[in-house]
């Protein structure tokens, strides 16, 4: 429900979601933080948001989210 209503100035918390131990609530965040950005995922997908390494992508978020969130 988060990932599908949440308001642009949640992009920060959302972004930080992208750490969680649970790859479904990384999924979820990264889809909502693509929605807020028009639907674009930055080429980080689902699968990516399920496997290890992630640094990258949680990195590219939090940068748009510093850039574009309230």
């Amino acid at each position: 429900m988060l990932s599908e209503n949440s308001p642009l100035k949640s992009a920060k918390e959302l972004a930080g979601l992208l750490t969680h131990v649970d790859p479904e609530v990384r999924v979820l965040a990264a889809r909502g933080l693509a929605r807020l950005n028009g639907g674009k995922d930055l080429g980080y997908n689902d699968a990516f948001w399920k496997g290890a390494g992630r640094d990258a992508g949680q990195k590219a978020w939090e940068d748009w989210a510093k850039k574009n969130a309230p």
